[in-house]
């Protein structure tokens, strides 16, 4: 079952915008895939992204990723919130949300 946040800007007396967290969750995971198609050998995603919401009005994304020993941790997940972050800027521009990238497994 779907959660909702509710837009407040777009609230009139006709009814109500809200989007789901699937919504979120697509969007996300096609901005981190988008990433990963850069760096094939490099970065992978073992599951799949995760939203919550926080409190009536804020999104929280959380990726994890794999990643080959030796690539520079801080590029990768640098590149992979912020296009996640330019993705839901441009789909969804009032929400506020949090990218949190994690580390889970170093491959060889």
């Amino acid at each position: 079952m779907a959660n909702y946040l509710k837009i407040n800007e777009h609230t009139t007396k006709s009814g109500e915008l809200a989007i789901s967290d699937k919504v979120f969750e697509r969007i996300a995971t096609n901005a981190a895939n988008k990433v990963m198609k850069k760096h094939p050998d490099d970065v992978r995603m073992p599951s799949p992204v995760k939203v919550s919401f926080k409190g009536e009005n804020q999104v929280t994304i959380k990726v994890s990723i794999s990643i080959r020993k030796g690539v520079k941790l801080s590029s990768i997940s640098y590149e992979i919130q912020t296009e996640i972050a330019r993705a839901l800027e441009v789909y969804v521009e009032s929400v506020p949300f949090d990218i949190d990238v994690s580390i889970v497994e170093f491959k060889k």
